[in-house]
């Protein structure tokens, strides 16, 4: 079912059993609960990793011995089945709990790949920043960055811990005066963590009168604070700083926002210690 609000038709998540993950996992079920969407979840079996498995002089290092051995194929593929069970397990349990749709589907690809095969434009793909896992498959948290580059939808990226309720989710008012998409989805999402919301202003750019109303009308409608404040200017390291100095909690930013046209950019979306939601 499509969410007038934002459009969205499905709730996507990338699984897996980091920290991370797990929060992002928690995040999609109840995002796709207050949207009345379908939750469906996907683990994807690197193939990079895989391939590597294959080579004569593959190894893996015990974290908790230091013991070095050889990396068979076989153990491998016996790992993955086993992890797709347990996260098939939790993806029910998540669903169960929010009373909704879910389904689960393994893919064997690249991630950023499989990532753009499973989603469509009106989907918001949820995924976890990078958490601390025993296992030598890596996070998929840590490419978050090329997710906001390759995937054509709404990108979630979700740290381990969730946002202080207290503190303001930030939003960086797009191009154009008027109120767009990023704005709608930033009021929805702080209405449902009943945050206050920061607008984030570029530089010689006020909030219209449209905006300002608007603004107004959801404050005293829901009962929670806006306010206005002015960045020197857009680029990544100077939302970082607004974030920090104001204590925010969540970043909503456009995909066609200056701040994401480097890549620099990019990748201050891993290195983040706060949920950013990517708005297509």
């Amino acid at each position: 079912m499509t969410d007038e609000a934002n459009g969205t038709t499905r709730v996507v998540v990338l699984l897996e059993d980091s920290r991370g993950a797990r929060a992002a996992l928690d995040t999609a079920a109840a995002l796709a609960a207050r949207l009345d969407s379908e939750l469906l979840g996907v683990f994807v079996e690197d193939t990079d990793i895989l391939r590597t498995a294959g080579l004569p002089f593959s190894c893996e290092i015990s974290i908790t011995s230091g013991q070095v051995r050889p990396l068979q194929s076989e153990q491998l593929e016996r790992q993955l089945r086993e992890r797709a069970h347990s996260l098939e397990r939790a993806l029910a349990r998540a669903s169960q709990r929010h009373a909704l749709q879910s389904r689960f589907q393994v893919s064997r690809d690249r991630v950023e790949r499989a990532a753009l095969a499973m989603t469509q434009p009106r989907d918001t793909l949820v995924v976890g920043r990078n958490g601390w896992r025993r296992s030598y498959v890596p996070t998929i948290g840590g490419i978050a960055s090329r997710l906001a580059r390759g995937t054509r939808c709404s990108l979630f990226i979700v740290g381990e811990e969730p946002p202080r309720s207290d503190r303001p989710l930030m939003v960086l008012q797009p191009a154009g005066d008027d109120p767009t998409r990023t704005l709608d989805t930033a009021i929805h999402l702080a209405q449902d963590r009943s945050q206050p919301l920061c607008i984030l202003l570029p530089p010689g750019r006020g909030p219209s009168v449209e905006l300002e109303r608007a603004a107004r009308a959801w404050s005293e409608r829901v009962g929670v604070p806006v306010r206005f404040q002015r960045i020197a200017d857009t680029a990544a390291a100077t939302l970082v700083e607004a974030l920090r100095g104001g204590d925010g909690q969540a970043l909503v930013i456009s995909r066609a926002s200056h701040a994401l046209s480097t890549p620099q950019g990019h990748r201050l979306l891993d290195e983040l210690d706060v949920p950013v939601l990517v708005v297509d």
